[in-house]
């Protein structure tokens, strides 16, 4: 099912904002019989994933597109970006639904280039050999639409519970656990089985050769499967962490290394990060395993490294804090590592210098041999961490230089108790390892108190492997949704999306539409944003679904005639707001290929009443203006003020395309100080456009 081509430019921001120079692009298809996600307002929380490249996106929606087979249970649609605008195909094959075995096919987890999927599925064969009366998984190609079986269930459905756990980076090595012993095991906890090119086999054997089962919360070990497939991470219930290696040998990661054993006697160990190579393995412990580690601790105790080559066991954590003698370091997470393991952030409860506090949450990052404190934090913040192997609160750099995490505790100095509640709300911070800064990206630049909490995207599908990418891979870009308007030109009073780079916030959705915007994905160097909205960002969107777009940069495509009539505001250009006089009705200001060039229109759009009270209490005003080309567009803004008429702002933009621009005008101070005495204010517009002649003139009336 192809989509129809379509973009449009976004708002060029206004006084604290900058043009991004994205374009947008509909994703999900113009034609379509059903809208995105689960009920009216949930899409936000369903599935819209980016590749890598941000050449493919992956979406969810709640029946089948015109000419899908797929539409029982699964609605999953795998989009590809072409010349002329993206093309969107079902990834789920057609559905025969098997009695009792409703809800039970899932889509566990995608490839990071969207190639790949796991699918666990209980209805038609995708094999030959297949009873389809049993539920597996299946590793399919959404390139060649062929499968591949992973695992083997005897003994029915009601035996097994099958989740993907991890794979190599060719995704030849797979990864998943059952309830099921399927090599002959006895137990009923859960087995790990790793499927090699075809072949199943169990890679939780121990270093004697018996096999075993492991521990449910101790297997989704993030980093647990080597990007070459050759190395394994597993835990067992209770006790040790192992390493398989190569399928032929096993090694203890976790066994002490001390001269006389901690005489408190051996404790479980918590599995935290591994490098890429699996080499470098991570993980806590309370047992003294080395001869520098505290004796006698509770509580987290010390984080370690695991040198598998070498064998060697190293405290990263060595804590000679009086203060801290019956809890020592205190490691509650390890929050993340870089792929090499050079970077690794942890929080502990112990004081480990630098302005730490023993007791608290500190935010720690070892590197180099040391360990740097960041950032003391609120232990509300651990909730989302602390029974995570992989926390969804937090996102870090491959090369484990940027981290950025949230937090209720009032970080880099921003007082963060709301405006309306008093209570404390969550920000987005980012770490900047190389200067040793630390960043507030969803704050108001201007230090007023916030409205909303910002939250970081959450699992977007069972197996917890596809977190949004928020963080670009090489830390400059930021990528967040909130209800807080941090910038001038975002006056809607809505949930919109926000690109923080280089220090300063600028608006991805548009920040004027009466429908809210949700941050689905991004591409590794941020050139391609995924979110959701109602809105109509594109000519071509005319219905009221939500819908997936990306606001890519440097993107658009040559607009097609809309098949249906604008009937909301939310049309891009609305017919409702259209010039006086000028008549531009929205089907005439597209062009496909072949139609004559149209003239050059601009017009003044309404300022919201929104936008009104927004001006003035602090003096910003916003006014939208409607452009059928690139150009420069200039406002001015005049006023009575003590009896004398006066220019009291004026303000210029330049628009990159076709498209709604917002001219960003401050109020003088003498304007202000009316309005700041409960006065009403008559202010006069007058706006140019580089590209023609003449000036449009509007007026409206302020006060607070």
């Amino acid at each position: 099912m192809a989509a129809s081509a379509a973009a449009w430019s976004p708002a060029v921001a206004g006084a604290a904002d900058t043009d991004t120079g994205r374009g947008y692009e509909q994703v999900s298809p113009v034609d379509k019989d059903y809208r995105i996600g689960g009920l009216d307002g949930d899409f936000d929380r369903t599935p819209l994933l980016s590749a890598r490249d941000g050449g493919a996106a992956l979406f969810e929606m709640t029946g089948p597109l015109p000419g899908a087979m797929s539409g029982t249970t699964l609605n999953y649609y795998l989009a590809r970006r072409g010349a002329t605008g993206w093309d969107a195909k079902s990834i789920i094959p057609a559905e025969t639904m098997v009695p009792g075995t409703g809800g039970l096919s899932t889509l566990q987890a995608v490839s990071p280039d969207l190639s790949k999927q796991v699918l666990r599925w209980a209805n038609s064969p995708l094999v030959p050999g297949v009873d389809p009366d049993e539920l597996n998984l299946f590793l399919g190609d959404t390139t060649t639409g062929s499968w591949r079986l992973l695992s083997t269930v005897p003994g029915g459905l009601t035996r097994v519970r099958l989740v993907f756990q991890g794979a190599s980076a060719d995704w030849s090595h797979v990864v998943f656990s059952s309830t099921d012993p399927y090599l002959g095991e006895a137990g009923s906890l859960f087995f790990i089985n790793e499927n090699v090119n075809g072949e199943l086999r169990s890679p939780a054997i121990l270093p004697d050769g018996t096999s075993t089962a492991v521990g449910s919360r101790d297997i989704a070990l993030d980093g647990a499967v080597s990007a070459d497939g050759s190395r394994i991470v597993f835990a067992l219930h209770g006790g040790q962490i192992y390493v398989r290696i190569n399928g032929v040998s096993t090694v203890v990661v976790s066994a002490s290394q001390r001269s006389t054993p901690d005489p408190n006697g051996i404790r479980t160990p918590r599995f935290g990060a591994a490098s890429v190579d699996g080499n470098r393995i991570f993980f806590s412990s309370p047992e003294a395993l080395t001869d520098d580690a505290n004796l006698g601790t509770t509580g987290g105790g010390d984080l370690y490294e695991f040198d598998v080559d070498s064998k060697t066991l190293t405290d990263l954590t060595v804590d000679t804090n009086p203060a801290d003698a019956a809890t020592g370091a205190g490691v509650q997470q390890v929050v993340g590592a870089s792929d090499d393991g050079s970077y690794v952030y942890f929080v502990a409860s112990g004081d480990l210098g630098g302005g730490a506090t023993s007791g608290a949450p500190n935010l720690y990052l070892w590197h180099a041999g040391a360990v740097r404190f960041i950032a003391t934090l609120d232990w509300a913040d651990l909730s989302g961490w602390s029974d995570r192997i992989r926390p969804d609160s937090t996102r870090i750099t491959p090369d484990g230089r940027h981290l950025v995490w949230t937090s209720v505790a009032p970080l880099a100095g921003y007082h963060n108790a709301d405006a309306v509640t008093g209570t404390p709300d969550s920000e987005l911070y980012r770490y900047a390892a190389d200067a040793d800064t630390l960043t507030c990206v969803s704050c108001h630049s201007d230090g007023s108190a916030p409205q909303s909490s910002v939250t970081l995207g959450t699992s977007v599908l069972p197996s917890q492997r596809n977190l949004p990418r928020q963080l670009t891979d090489d830390g400059r870009s930021v990528f967040f949704d909130t209800t807080d308007a941090l910038v001038a030109s975002d006056t809607n009073g809505k949930r919109d999306v926000y690109e923080w780079v280089d220090g300063s916030a600028h608006l991805v959705s548009d920040g004027v539409s009466r429908h809210d915007a949700f941050f689905g994905d991004a591409s590794a160097d941020g050139t391609d944003v995924m979110f959701h909205t109602r809105a109509r960002l594109v000519p071509e969107d005319t219905d009221d679904y939500a819908d997936a777009y990306d606001a890519r940069r440097g993107g658009g495509f040559a607009h097609v005639t809309a098949s249906k009539s604008c009937t909301t505001s939310d049309c891009r250009p609305s017919a409702g707001t259209q010039d006086p006089g000028r008549g531009e009705p929205g089907s005439s200001l597209l062009s496909g290929v072949g139609d004559a060039k149209p003239a050059v229109r601009f017009s003044l759009r309404e300022v919201s009443a929104a936008a009104r009270r927004t001006a003035a209490r602090n003096g910003r005003l916003v006014l939208p203006v409607y452009v059928s080309t690139g150009g420069r567009v200039s406002a001015a803004a005049t006023a009575k003020v003590g009896g004398r008429s006066k220019t009291i702002s004026r303000g210029q933009v330049t628009a990159r395309g076709p498209g709604v621009v917002h001219v960003a005008l401050r109020l003088s101070r003498d304007a202000r100080a009316v309005l700041a005495r409960g006065r009403t204010l008559r202010v006069a517009l007058k706006v140019t456009y580089s590209k023609t002649s003449g000036a449009r003139a509007a007026s409206l009336t302020l006060h607070r």
